[in-house]
């Protein structure tokens, strides 16, 4: 990873001040944190400049117990962190040396993931009943099991991720209307949706980006995918400015899927 993906990476985090953040290059995984609001933001993450891997530590759960610790670690090594490229892994880990002491769920994810997934960490970092490593006592206890939001699971958010990593790869990068190229913006639609029987594989997926996929979520645009044209677009779209482009420069025709020509 570059430079300027670095420059990137941290002026995304520096105006916020939920997150914390430090990066350097050492082999262990640890990290001493000395940033100003290290005592008021709720998330730290270490980017290890190396391996292009972040670690993430929610430190709103430390301070809740009064167990704020400066140096985070894993026991573990670089190479066992992560997988696979766009999958994240977490890890049930006790605050301090005592057994009693309460848990904390940590999260390593690559930096391009980060980036794609900045603004959900908080709930990733969230107990969830099942994740494979968290520990069985936990699993137990009343307050995991009177939590149904937790049912977001780490599970599907990676099936999510491989949806979505799949349909951008097949259309490189690009939404299919507007060509829309910047990937910060660009999601996975289904085609056929998963409520009626859809699933979560690259043929049942097209790139958009955010304002496309809301136009057809919300049917102001209706899709012939066989085609591969608008069949429907509304009064309040046809005087958008990107339509004339759409009508001019792309014969009103949706990009076809690069893998599948």
């Amino acid at each position: 990873m570059n430079n300027e993906s670095i420059e990137e990476i941290e002026k995304m985090l520096i105006d916020n001040d939920e997150i914390v953040y430090g990066k350097g290059s050492a082999e262990s995984i640890e990290f001493c944190c000395r940033k100003n609001n290290y005592n008021i933001a709720d998330i730290l993450i270490y980017l290890n400049t190396d391996n292009e891997i972040a670690v993430i530590w929610n430190l709103k759960r430390q301070r809740e117990y009064k167990h704020i610790i400066k140096t985070q670690s894993l026991n573990c090594s670089w190479n066992n962190v992560l997988p696979e490229k766009d999958e994240i892994k977490d890890w049930y880990k006790q605050m301090g040396r005592k057994l009693t002491n309460p848990y904390e769920k940590v999260i390593a994810m690559s930096f391009n993931t980060l980036i794609a997934n900045v603004n959900n960490l908080y709930q990733l970092l969230k107990f969830d009943i099942e994740d494979t490593d968290i520990p069985q006592k936990l699993i137990n206890e009343e307050k995991m099991i009177n939590q149904p939001r937790t049912k977001i699971t780490i599970e599907r958010w990676n099936r999510d991720i491989r949806f979505r990593n799949k349909v951008l790869n097949e259309y490189g990068n690009q939404c299919a209307i507007c060509r829309c190229s910047e990937i910060k913006i660009l999601e996975a639609a289904h085609i056929k949706a998963v409520s009626e029987g859809g699933f979560d594989t690259k043929e049942n997926g097209i790139c958009l980006c955010r304002n496309h996929h809301a136009m057809l979520d919300n049917r102001l645009i209706e899709i012939d995918f066989k085609n591969k044209k608008l069949t429907y677009i509304s009064d309040s779209v046809k005087s958008m400015p990107w339509f004339s482009e759409f009508v001019n420069k792309y014969n009103e025709r949706i990009l076809s899927a690069y893998k599948r020509k």
